[in-house]
């Protein structure tokens, strides 16, 4: 089947091109739509207490989003930071989407331990869409930033997971640009040709453009996480790569196996070899990947939902474009140990590979090697022992970034605030004895230091 599919690639190697050029062009248009329909997805499990607790509290007494701002670094009694507070506080009520604000100054917010900061919490209001939360949230950012005082930082939730966001797609972006530039000066050396070398990335960027665009619909039907699109990237770029450097490689053994073959049947052969590879290879990392579906976490399972169609189209692109762009560039293709201008230092005739050669050398000291192996292993693990396994939370943030100061201002500059409470959701009446009796115990826990009751929350 494989060699027969090969054979087809090669004699129709131009329509195969042509048909992967318009999934590019037609992915790359529609790619952009995931960016927009992307959701912040909830971190626990469907089903799960926490989850149903928290849906539970939204349900009976809903909240918008919070922005929060400390505004330090000048006496609070200050009449020009008075004056000017006031003025902002006025702008921000008046913005279309504020629920709510207080301050120190309008609405007997909180000061600050030093009697030189106080503390600003506004709410959105309720129905906002993701968009319009986050203009909202921007445009009192702006207003915020305007009241005269030495030093205004503004965060919150919201900004920090936009923050966030961004900062993860900006770093996966420049890293991403510089590996791939890393990899063509890496694949023209091995491959000893620039051309045979951006093969594999090609294959990478066209598994990736149509990828993101399948991505974007099934973001219609289910929840897709921002990151979501990281994992299709780094998927894409590895797994195309790979496959590629196998359809490479096995076309130069054929051809140095038989010189005289005829072209459709070079790539038959080639197909028909690392093919079988690509495939179940392809095939083991989807059924992985779909696998983590059954854990029924909404983050990991956008994730993987994006991780197995962009390894199935990777695949695809192993088995029918590498092998047709390969049919018009194989006498591109360099020889094993050939010396070219990528390499000039290559003798022409054919070395024993490195992997040949520490296969004999474990052969011969297989103690020694043994030994060396597990040492090397030691060595590259040990960072694992300072590892530290959490959520990603506002830390996750460079130290530097606004959201992550006005966070750590708030938590450590006021009394009481920063204190991350454990709520309980009780189905019941305040003088009913048994939530009393819950409550009491609950009190009563040698690690609790204050235990507040709503009972304002509608039925």
């Amino acid at each position: 089947m494989l060699s027969s599919l090969g054979r087809r690639v090669s004699r129709h190697r131009l329509i195969v091109l042509l048909a992967w050029a318009l999934l590019v062009v037609v992915g790359g248009a529609l790619a952009g739509d995931v960016f927009d329909r992307t959701v912040s997805v909830a971190d626990a499990p469907a089903g799960s207490e926490s989850l149903r607790a928290s849906e539970r509290l939204d349900a009976l007494d809903p909240e918008g989003e919070i922005v929060t701002a400390v505004v330090r670094g000048a006496d609070f009694f200050s009449p020009t930071l008075r004056d000017s507070a006031t003025a902002v506080m006025s702008s921000i009520r008046a913005v279309p989407g504020v629920a709510e604000a207080t301050d120190a100054y309008t609405a007997g917010g909180a000061i600050g331990d030093d009697g030189r900061s106080s503390l600003v919490v506004v709410e959105l209001a309720r129905g906002l869409t993701g968009d319009e939360a986050v203009a909202t949230a921007s445009a009192v950012s702006d207003l915020l930033k305007g009241i005269a005082a030495p030093e205004v930082l503004v965060g919150g939730p919201l900004l920090a997971e936009e923050a966030f966001v961004d900062r993860a797609t900006a770093d996966a972006a420049l890293g991403e640009s510089v590996a791939i530039l890393v990899l063509v000066v890496l694949l023209t050396v091995a491959l000893g040709s620039l051309r045979i070398a951006l093969v594999p990335v090609v294959a990478a960027l066209a598994a990736i453009a149509p990828t993101l665009a399948i991505l974007g619909l099934l973001a219609r039907v289910v929840d897709v996480n921002e990151f979501a699109v990281n994992v299709v990237t780094i998927l894409g770029l590895g797994l195309a790569v790979d496959y590629s450097l196998l359809v490479v490689l096995r076309l130069r053994e054929e051809r140095a196996a038989d010189p005289a073959v005829p072209l459709d049947d070079l790539i038959a052969r080639t197909v028909s070899g690392a093919g079988r590879a690509v495939l179940v290879s392809g095939l083991a990392v989807t059924v992985a990947l779909l696998g983590i579906l059954v854990l029924g976490d909404p983050l990991l399972s956008g994730m993987a939902l994006g991780g197995a169609v962009v390894v199935v189209v990777a695949t695809l692109a192993g088995l029918t474009l590498v092998p047709a762009t390969l049919s018009l560039l194989h006498r591109a293709l360099p020889s094993a140990g050939a010396r070219t201008w990528a390499r000039p230092w290559a003798g022409r005739a054919a070395r024993e590979g490195v992997l040949a050669r520490s296969t004999r050398l474990a052969q011969r000291r297989p103690g020694l090697v043994a030994v060396a192996a597990a040492a090397l292993l030691m060595l590259l693990a040990a960072p694992v022992a300072s590892l530290a396994l959490d959520d990603s939370d506002i830390r996750s943030l460079p130290a530097d970034a606004e959201e992550r100061r006005a966070y750590e201002a708030t938590t450590t500059g006021f009394t009481g605030i920063g204190i991350e409470p454990v709520t309980v959701v009780l189905d019941g009446s305040i003088q009913d004895a048994a939530v009393t009796g819950v409550l009491d115990r609950i009190a009563a826990l040698p690690e609790v230091a204050d235990a507040d009751v709503v009972q304002q929350l509608p039925p």
